[in-house]
């Protein structure tokens, strides 16, 4: 079974629909991949935090234990530990320039680096300058009072204002760390929710398509079934006549041999009684009339006629049809030009049974250029011919008078088809012509 266009259309929506949601995902899904994946951006900044954080307390890039030491230092009672104090001290500041050099070449935030690397450190540099130039010496002169005094003016209000801008460092850490945690659940939580609206949204569009489509193949199937089921009626009528032609001229020669007995014997009465016979046997075959269709050269054609024919003989119709010309070839698809010969039959044989005189003319002509059908009936009221085609329009009755506007437009649709319409002395007359 061939489908239409529109299937196919329908059915070329649906592989791309999938394909467009099967790109977004891929590339949602890398995306989301790529920023929550180990050693990916979110987890490397959750991480470059809580190793922050680490190295923020002693005795890394907080000061707390040096500042200790120099407190205990100041004491005359630890003169015995001057030497280890000044010697954890030194290391104490080393660890801090090692860390500080480590992180001031890492991709801080710049409110942790502003913090950190700028305040913080400014501090701790005058606080270990201070202990070097001044509070060291002090104590080596033995001079306590003097360094407790540096301890107390110099090294202690340093110190505050660096633990206040420790403390303040570590609540921002905290901060973007929750932050950055609650980024990456709700990102997985986005991509969760996408996921479950694209599926079954996937399945509402895949259902509403795949409907779409069973209608249109079944709207076809149904088509094709009545096609068929017109095919068949129209070669059972053409069957039947073509019968009826054969049987007559099987017996002709039989026919033709009675007649030369009876003239031989000259038994002019037996013949008048047989010739009557054979034309009561034969009167409802017109073989002038399947003559004169045999040079249409179209079967489906010429069944539709002779169905119609065989129409307007039950209904005591005159059905005269005369053919000029050889009819090789048509230049219009053969359903459309049934289509159109049907309406404008049914349309004639209709017109004459609303009058006294039931007579349909049906004239055939072709020319090397162009191909004539005439369909002429006789009206009993005049109407005017600018209206005929309008849809709806029709002097049957209503919900009639579609078939001259389906006509119509199928010859619209051909620029080498016109269709003339005559009225003249009560006559109605059609004509289609294909060039």
């Amino acid at each position: 079974m061939n489908h239409s266009p529109k299937i196919k259309k329908y059915v070329l929506t649906l592989i791309l629909f999938f394909l467009g949601l099967s790109l977004i995902e891929t590339t949602f899904f890398l995306n989301t991949f790529t920023q929550l994946k180990i050693n990916g951006p979110t987890y490397s900044k959750i991480k470059q935090y809580k190793d922050l954080k680490v190295d923020i307390y002693p005795p890394k890039l907080y000061i707390v234990e040096p500042y200790r030491l120099i407190q205990q230092t100041a004491l005359p009672q630890y003169t015995s530990k001057i030497s280890e104090n000044i010697f954890l001290i030194e290391h104490a500041k080393n660890e801090y320039d090692k860390y500080y050099t480590l992180w001031k070449n890492k991709n801080l935030a710049s409110d942790l680096y502003l913090l950190l690397m700028e305040e913080s450190h400014g501090f701790v540099e005058r606080f270990f300058n201070f202990y070097q130039e001044q509070f060291l010496p002090a104590i080596e002169s033995n001079d306590y009072q003097t360094a407790q005094e540096i301890l107390k003016n110099q090294l202690d209000p340093l110190f505050v204002l660096h633990k206040a801008r420790i403390d303040e460092s570590s609540l921002l850490i905290d901060a973007q760390t929750i932050s950055t945690e609650v980024f990456s659940e709700a990102k997985t939580n986005l991509y969760s929710i996408i996921l479950f609206i694209t599926f079954f949204l996937s399945i509402g569009i895949t259902v509403f398509i795949s409907l779409i489509i069973f209608s249109k193949i079944k709207k076809n199937e149904t088509l094709i079934i009545n096609a068929k089921k017109e095919t068949e009626s129209l070669n059972t009528i053409l069957e039947e006549n073509i019968q009826k032609m054969t049987r007559f001229k099987h017996n002709y020669d039989n026919t033709l041999a009675s007649i030369t007995g009876y003239v031989y014997c000259n038994n002019l009465s037996g013949l008048r009684d047989f010739l009557a016979e054979l034309q009561f046997e034969h009167k409802d075959v017109d073989f002038k009339k399947y003559g004169a269709l045999s040079s249409l050269r179209h079967h489906g054609l010429i069944g539709l006629i002779l169905s119609k024919m065989d129409y307007a003989k039950k209904q005591n119709i005159s059905f005269d049809i005369q053919t000029f010309g050889s009819f090789s070839h048509l230049r219009m698809k053969p359903h459309h030009i049934c289509e159109i010969i049907g309406i404008l039959l049914d349309n004639a044989i209709e017109g004459v049974l609303e009058t006294s005189m039931r007579k349909v003319c049906f004239h055939i002509s072709s020319t090397s250029t162009e191909n004539h059908f005439q369909i002429s009936n006789t009206i009993q009221k005049l109407h005017d011919p600018s209206k005929i085609f309008k849809e709806g329009f029709s002097s049957k009755g209503e919900k009639r008078g579609n078939g001259l506007g389906i006509a119509h437009k199928i010859i619209s649709s051909y620029p080498n088809a016109t269709l003339n319409t005559f009225i003249k002395d009560n006559t109605f007359t059609q004509e289609l012509v294909i060039h």
